[in-house]
């Protein structure tokens, strides 16, 4: 099951494309008090908007998780 969550406590895995601080999606900086979070493969990861929050909630309903872990950096955000 697939959710999102609004939290100020983010317990992000590991990655190098991202830290504590940077969504796991986009790579952006995560403003203070404004984190979204999905969890995917048990793990919750931070987002920086509900927009990336929502791309990967759809990512991981469609069982697509392998998008992250095959990655070589993190989704272009748009202008």
């Amino acid at each position: 099951m697939s959710v999102i969550t609004v939290s100020s406590e983010v317990k992000p895995g590991k990655s190098k494309e991202h830290s504590a601080r940077n969504c796991f999606h986009c790579g952006e900086k995560i403003r203070n008090n404004e984190d979204y979070s999905h969890i995917i493969r048990g793990i919750r990861r931070a987002m920086c908007c509900p927009g990336c929050a929502a791309v990967a909630k759809t990512i991981t309903e469609l069982g697509l998780e392998d998008y992250y872990s095959r990655r070589t950096k993190v989704a272009i955000r748009p202008d």
